[in-house]
């Protein structure tokens, strides 16, 4: 059976950056950021309207993420597709 994102422990950009407004030129300029004892790479694309938008890039994959989890049974930051984690909300849906 497969573990549950509710279950997890999550690391979001869009959470990151509003608590650390202030220390957001220091992590751009770094492009790295140390999280639950790991090293993450942070990148970037530009926005529409100016500025630009920051994402995580999944240790495993590579690939541009918001959020990165860490399930219980593990001890690594990874995207969900990559921890192949699924939602609860799924799991109702096949009972139906």
């Amino acid at each position: 059976m497969k573990i549950l994102i509710e279950h997890c422990q999550k690391l979001n950009i869009n959470e990151l950056v509003r608590s650390v407004k202030s220390e957001l030129t220091k992590v751009k300029l770094q492009s790295k950021i140390d999280a639950l004892g790991q090293t993450l790479d942070i990148t970037t694309t530009p926005c529409h309207f100016g500025n630009e938008r920051l994402w995580f890039l999944c240790p495993s994959c590579k690939k541009r993420v918001a959020t990165l989890y860490k399930p219980p049974t593990k001890n690594i930051l990874l995207c969900r597709k990559c921890h192949d984690l699924t939602y609860l909300k799924s799991r109702y849906n096949r009972m139906i």
